[in-house]
């Protein structure tokens, strides 16, 4: 487990990670000084590595989409105030690494119509709904 997982102190900025997988930016904000309150990230496999890294309190395995208000989802998992919120949604859709750099991006419709492409979306939807539009 990575550090400490308690309860965050007062003067603890509270970070909730949309996208979390693994956990590499829970961690980056952690080792800044923040406390991870949420780590939330439909793959179970990238979850239970978050979980085990940051404590399975710490951890949602859900996709955001099926969130409909994300400010009573955090209340409900235990988180009392969120400070900053990241995310890093999935990239392979536009990752030119890998079998990315094989294919013609301008050409190939499964490059094109890749659903990941769209899920950066879904986080602006989420942080939206979460502190308001104005």
């Amino acid at each position: 487990m990575i550090s400490d997982t308690s309860s965050p102190l007062t003067s603890q900025p509270v970070v909730l990670d949309l996208f979390c997988g693994a956990g590499g930016m829970s961690l980056g904000f952690q080792m800044a000084g923040y406390f991870v309150g949420l780590g939330v990230d439909k793959d179970s496999l990238a979850s239970q590595t978050h979980a085990h890294n940051f404590g399975s309190e710490h951890t949602i395995c859900t996709d955001i989409r099926t969130i409909p208000d994300p400010k009573a989802f955090v209340e409900k998992c235990g988180v009392e105030r969120v400070d900053v919120i990241v995310g890093g949604p999935p990239c392979q859709g536009f990752s030119r690494v890998g079998r990315g750099k094989l294919r013609q991006v301008n050409n190939d419709p499964a490059y094109v119509y890749d659903p990941r492409n769209q899920l950066y979306r879904e986080l602006t939807c989420s942080i939206t709904k979460a502190v308001g539009s104005g």
